[in-house]
This record gives C-alpha cells, sequence and structure tokens, in this order.
C-alpha cells in the first residue's frame, strides 16, 4: 500500500510539470484515474474490502469506427496483505452512434487471493441509452 501511495505521488508531482502542445487532429486519449473501493467483488467471489486502485488507460483511434484501448491498474487492500495488478488491450468497433462491440485480452496477478492470476478472453458488446447511461454485456474466458 505504501509503494502505491509513493507512485501516486511521484506521478501527481510528474504530471503537472508536463506540458506539451497537441495538435486537435491526433486520436489519442489517456486517463488516470484514482479511486477507493468499499468492497471489490470479481466473478461472484469478495477479493477484498477498502481497497484503493489506481488505474491508466490509453486510446488510440485507429478509424472512424474502431479503436484500441490499452491499460494498467494496481489495486490494494488497506487493512490486508490482498493485491491485484492487471492490464489489458481492448479492441472496440461502433456500429453506430449507440452500439459498439469489440474484444478484449487481460492478464491480472494477484497475491492473498482465492482466486489466481492469469489470461483472460474477452467478447463484449455496449449500448448507449443516451449520452449518460450506458449498458455494457462481457462474455469472458
Amino acid at each position: 500500500m505504501k509503494y502505491l501511495a509513493g507512485l501516486g505521488g511521484i506521478f501527481c508531482a510528474c504530471s503537472s510539470m508536463a506540458f506539451a502542445e497537441v495538435d486537435s487532429e491526433i486520436p489519442l486519449g489517456i486517463e488516470a484515474v484514482t479511486g477507493l473501493r468499499t468492497d471489490y467483488v470479481h466473478r461472484g467471489f469478495q477479493l477484498a474490502e477498502s481497497a484503493l486502485d489506481f488505474q491508466l488507460e490509453a486510446e488510440i483511434t485507429l478509424s472512424n469506427n474502431n479503436s484500441l484501448s490499452l491499460g494498467f491498474a494496481h489495486l490494494s487492500e488497506s487493512g490486508d496483505d490482498f493485491n491485484e495488478t492487471w492490464s489489458y488491450l481492448e479492441f472496440s468497433h461502433s456500429f453506430n452512434k449507440n452500439l459498439t462491440s469489440g474484444a478484449s485480452f487481460t492478464y491480472r496477478d494477484r497475491n492473498e487471493s482465492i482466486l489466481q492470476g492469469g489470461f483472460d478472453l474477452g467478447l463484449f458488446t455496449s449500448y448507449s441509452i443516451n449520452d449518460v447511461w450506458r449498458w455494457r454485456n462481457e462474455l469472458n474466458f
């Protein structure tokens, strides 16, 4: 947990100093998120209570309808020794403004867990009801 706090501090300090002029034509998006989870459940198993997570994601637009997302995340339970790190690659195809489908490839590394780490292959569909609400279905192997 203390390593995650140090990593977050370094990231915040460096990101405030990073300035760049970005052309509006570059189809690239980068996002960094940190959060506090009061409960972490994966595939029906409660893996952690009161956990802190950090996520970093980049999305590259390949064409008007296709995009590629890649990301990294780390989750650490505050009251116990559970840690999980995962990285993923996701390909998305938009059929129209509301309907998207795609495939994902994820690797998860866990310690102090009832579930083992490993690779997941997944398929998904996503339907945007409006600008605020989106329904997403996933099937992971």
